[in-house]
């Protein structure tokens, strides 16, 4: 099994990065038994709140994903993640507590910030491609889309 927590640590201290991002799954139990690994790749993490960097210099997006506030990315990776699990029928379900829905789908699928370092509200396709492009981040996110083991990449 991967130990994540090293994995990002050695990446945070060999790129140098002052605030890292984790992301990830929220829940490896389950999302390593659903039939289709899901992937979405993301940008980048828009730090708004800066109490929500640890010790470490590190922001838990896992965890982020299901704060109130940011239903905006969250619940449209939710619904697309609850069209790839095999729940999804002809039509979905209307959702009122969004948080809810998102505790039910975001553990089922898997998602990565291409760009470690979190941000501002915007980042560049510029960016982020030299950022994946540099030796030792593009190692790192090699490493781990491995990890990870998705049937389907959405970008």
């Amino acid at each position: 099994m991967v130990n994540w927590m090293e994995l990002f640590d050695a990446w945070q201290n060999d790129c140098k990065i002052k605030v890292f991002v984790l992301d990830g799954v929220t829940e490896k139990s389950t999302y390593f038994d659903e039939k289709i690994k899901v992937l979405f790749l993301l940008k980048d993490l828009n730090l708004v709140d800066k109490s929500s960097v640890n010790e470490k210099g590190q922001v838990d997006m896992r965890k982020g994903c299901f704060d109130k506030e940011d239903w905006r990315t969250w619940n449209g990776v939710a619904l697309w993640g609850k069209a790839f699990t095999l729940e999804a029928g002809p039509t979905f379900e209307k959702f009122k507590d969004s948080v809810m829905f998102r505790e039910k789908y975001l553990p089922k699928i898997s998602f990565m910030n291409i760009k470690k370092e979190a941000g501002k509200e915007c980042v560049s396709n510029k960016e982020i491609k030299a950022y994946s492009m540099d030796c030792v981040n593009r190692k790192y996110l090699l490493e781990e889309v491995r990890c990870l083991e998705p049937d389907i990449i959405i970008t």
